[in-house]
């Protein structure tokens, strides 16, 4: 037994009391830390809930989704624009960011129903570029390369969310929400649909589950939530550009998902702690974030295949631990026919 699966194994039998402690100590800690930890535990937030969108699509419909900085950006520039153009309403701005992000969604998986996993991901890619080439030169709306500035902050039931211990809290709550609703929803017979086609599609379709609906309902689901996710980041940051969203960042949430551990909630929130602050805590190698962040994932695809939280179905028999475990019970039952021979 790995120390991942005895860390899981206390957790499931003490979930409670920790989690109690958990969100207390989570509670506390703007007064506990200095502004700049604050700052990033607040991108924690926000990368959580685009991990969790991606999640959906990839980790529990197995859709490969390489361009989801895409729905990101998109959720990003509305609110940007309805914010510093419009003065529109918080709640009204994040619910048009991700509406109009889940509606792109929706557009581009239909083409992509009749295609495999691998070229799904290559067509998301397709339309990531597209979107920085859109928001590059189309200056009278996005003001090109040089983004859009200026953004106000949030103001919720006429209060104005300023300080850093503000966005802080801000960002929590609305992780903690969409988490709650996404695990509501893997929990329904929607979750269990998604599950089926991601292990065994043409099993699900025999048992009159219907395949490209549930698809363009989760990509649709998944890009709402990254939709919203971009929404909050473009109100924390106050000012946005294309580089933003680059490829790059589409790279790092699908290292989220994948080393936190696909098929898990849990998952995309650990791999999203542990790909934001792995750079902080070798600040030298920050530059090269994207080239870490692949050895790590090799490093788990030998180790662990199945991700830091992710379950063991996911796993096969790839892992050191598993070919460890085989070749010593290869040389057992060696021994044991050897003894018998002598016999």
């Amino acid at each position: 037994m790995t120390v991942v699966n005895r860390v899981q194994q206390l957790f499931q039998k003490y979930k409670l009391p920790i989690l109690i402690i958990l969100g207390l100590i989570v509670l506390a800690l703007p007064f506990l830390v200095n502004a700049s930890m604050v700052r990033l535990l607040t991108t924690v937030f926000i990368y959580s809930l685009t991990a969790l969108g991606l999640m959906l699509i990839f980790g529990f419909t197995g859709m490969f989704c390489t361009g989801f900085a895409a729905f990101y950006g998109t959720g990003a520039y509305v609110t940007a624009i309805l914010a510093t153009r419009y003065g529109t309403n918080f709640f009204i701005t994040l619910i048009c960011s991700g509406i109009v992000a889940g509606v792109v969604g929706f557009i581009i998986c239909v083409p992509s129903l009749r295609l495999s996993a691998d070229f799904v991901g290559l067509l998301s890619t397709a339309l990531l570029n597209i979107f920085l080439a859109i928001v590059r030169a189309w200056t009278d709306v996005t003001n090109g390369a040089s983004g859009i500035v200026g953004i106000p902050h949030p103001v919720i039931f006429g209060h104005e969310f300023k300080s850093k211990e503000e966005y802080y809290y801000l960002m929590l709550v609305m992780a903690v929400i969409v988490y709650l609703l996404i695990r509501n929803v893997l929990n329904s017979k929607i979750g269990l649909c998604m599950k089926g086609i991601r292990d065994n599609e043409i099993g699900t379709i025999a048992v009159g589950v219907k395949s490209r609906q549930m698809k363009l309902l989760t990509f649709t689901l998944g890009s709402f939530v990254g939709g919203v996710a971009g929404s909050l980041y473009a109100y924390y940051i106050s000012a946005i550009t294309p580089d933003n969203f680059v490829f790059a960042i589409s790279t790092t949430f699908v290292q989220m998902c994948v080393i936190g551990g696909l098929g898990t909630l849990s998952g995309a929130v650990v791999g999203t702690v542990f790909v934001t602050f792995l750079p902080e805590v070798f600040r030298s190698l920050a530059v090269y974030r994207l080239g870490v962040g692949g050895l790590v994932m090799v490093i788990l695809m030998v180790i662990r295949p199945q991700g830091i939280s992710g379950s063991k179905a996911f796993a096969a028999d790839f892992s050191i631990a598993d070919r460890i475990r085989q070749w010593r019970l290869k040389r057992e039952q060696k021994k044991v026919a050897a003894t018998e021979l002598e016999v």
